[in-house]
């Protein structure tokens, strides 16, 4: 599946930012343009309450980091990148 790499062959300098999602609408938009799932994680926060996120990558290789249009919908409200563009080192 395109966009999904579980135990990624990306190496950490290989990536440019990363990203984390819990909307699976944002998630595919991230994913059409060329970020990668490095991984998922979900946690519990009440007694039947979960969440569910996508923690995403952008390969160097590709260039300059691109980032979904925000459309101002709360669905949009899930991503957790307050600073794009901050290198992972």
């Amino acid at each position: 599946m395109p966009g999904l790499h579980p135990n990624s062959s990306l190496a950490p300098q290989d990536i440019s930012c990363v990203a984390e999602a819990s909307n699976a609408t944002t998630v595919n938009n991230y994913l059409s343009l060329g970020w990668v799932i490095m991984g998922t994680s979900s946690s519990q926060y009440s007694e039947h309450g979960y969440s569910f996120k996508y923690h995403l990558a952008w390969p160097k290789n590709l260039g300059e980091v691109k980032h979904p249009a925000k459309t101002g919908l709360l669905e949009d409200d899930g991503e957790s990148d307050e600073n794009p563009e901050q290198d992972l080192f």
